[in-house]
């Protein structure tokens, strides 16, 4: 019963028993003498049963009326004090359950972050990516394009130029701000015709000065960072000039997947064909090489981890790490997708490649310590890509960080060549570059 409804039904309770009472007294004691000329040094009078029932009824109504109150206050006070309730949702790149801010109706950011050479390493805020996908470039070297969703760190860089693979990966991504330094004429138009489309948003330094700033440590170009937060003011390699606004991150609706995902996979542990499998079994797989004509071209290895429960990359047999907020990391991601595209020549630049990323071939999804090999497929009628085995199941990823290895399969660009890393040197590999890197920070 509702503390009110209590009170009321008390009084009337009360009420009824003291008019008995009343009665009952005036009925047996007609003669009660008068007390009223009473001296004040006397000793008080007890008071008659029917005032003391009223009293008692007062009492009890106060106290009622009392509990109610602060009921009522109780329940305000605790709405007004209460913390906001965390708030949970499924991160729509990674798939994982996301405790804390709301961020679920959150414009993702889409970075193009240098992988040149040495001066671009280590990236700043790279780990903190949902999915990074890694697209050939002229020279033989790669560069990244990096999806921030869940997580958008303060600083991002090395900021790079845009290229023409861009816009066909940032289509299925739902509007996302696209952060570049730019590129040459050719690919700012097409830059501003995916604008018109309502493809991307151009956040690049030239239409968004005032998320940039100049890191005076590195050196040109290697020193753009895009600054999603003010930056300190006693920063004193930071170049800073700028009052920023705050990213419009309103949506009608959550993101899409461009991945399926699965936290139980019912793992196909289907080996290598024996054109990659040129020194083991695919049984006995720890990683992937992905090789561009050597020494001049980039040489990528993601090699498993039981502990950090990543595949952990070395670059150039380098320890791939990353600058946080928190000190360097390694990248190891949950998942490594290679995909066999091919690659054209570029319309905006006839040195540089493009990505032709519409259409299928062949894959090798990396994922919970396997190494499944799997064919993609991916249309203009539909969001992400398809990945399915031989007997063309659907596979899945494990709800985790991606990255996707977009490796050339056919010239007239150089083919990359891909094959298997056997457990015995997959381990040595790994442990002799975290020694080195290790060493080289001492």
């Amino acid at each position: 019963m509702r503390p009110l409804a209590v009170l009321q039904f008390v009084r009337m309770i009360m009420t009824l028993a003291a008019i008995t009472l009343m009665a009952t007294t005036c009925e047996e004691s007609p003669d009660t003498p008068d007390h009223s000329d009473s001296r004040g040094d006397e000793e008080p009078l007890s008071p008659s049963p029917s005032s003391q029932i009223e009293k008692n009824t007062e009492n009890i109504v106060s106290e009622l009326e009392s509990e109610t109150h602060n009921t009522q206050n109780d329940s305000t006070v605790d709405i007004s004090n209460t913390e906001t309730v965390n708030y949970s949702y499924t991160a729509p790149f990674t798939q994982l359950q996301i405790s804390g801010q709301n961020n679920e109706l959150r414009r993702a950011v889409v970075v193009k972050i240098g992988n040149n050479n040495s001066s671009s390493r280590p990236q700043v805020g790279l780990n903190s990516a949902d999915i990074v996908f890694e697209l050939l470039i002229e020279g033989i070297r790669t560069r990244f394009l990096a999806v921030y969703h869940t997580e958008i760190p303060k600083r991002i860089s090395p900021v790079r130029s845009a290229r023409s693979s861009d816009f066909d990966l940032i289509r299925d991504l739902g509007n996302p701000y696209f952060v570049s330094s730019g590129g040459n004429s050719k690919v700012l138009n097409e830059m501003k015709s995916a604008a018109r489309k309502q493809i991307m948003i151009d956040g690049s330094a030239s239409s968004s000065k005032a998320y940039y700033i100049r890191d005076k440590s590195r050196r040109s170009p290697y020193n753009l960072v895009f600054a999603y937060s003010p930056p300190e003011e006693d920063n004193e390699n930071m170049d800073i000039d700028f009052e920023p606004q705050i990213f419009d991150n309103a949506l009608t609706e959550a993101l899409p997947s461009i991945f399926k995902y699965s936290s139980n996979l019912d793992l196909n542990k289907t080996p290598f064909s024996t054109e990659m499998s040129d020194t083991d079994s695919g049984d006995n797989t720890v990683g992937l090489r992905i090789t561009y004509r050597q020494p001049a071209g980039v040489d990528v290895m993601h090699i498993w981890d039981e502990t950090v429960q990543g595949w952990v990359r070395i670059q150039d047999g380098t320890l791939h790490v990353v600058e946080t907020d928190y000190g360097m990391a390694e990248i190891a991601p949950t998942n490594v997708l290679v995909l066999s595209i091919d690659y054209k020549t570029s319309e905006a630049d006839r040195g540089s490649p493009h990505a032709i990323t519409y259409g299928e071939g062949e894959a090798w999804l990396l994922t919970q310590g396997e190494i499944i090999q799997a064919f993609w497929k991916r249309t203009e009628d539909r969001i992400g890509f398809h990945l399915t085995d031989n007997e063309d199941t659907q596979l899945s990823l494990t709800p985790g960080k991606t990255w996707v290895l977009l490796t050339n399969r056919r010239g007239p660009h150089p083919i990359a060549q891909i094959r298997h890393i056997p457990g015995n040197e997959g381990w040595k590999l790994l442990n002799d570059a975290r020694i080195a890197y290790t060493i080289s920070q001492q």
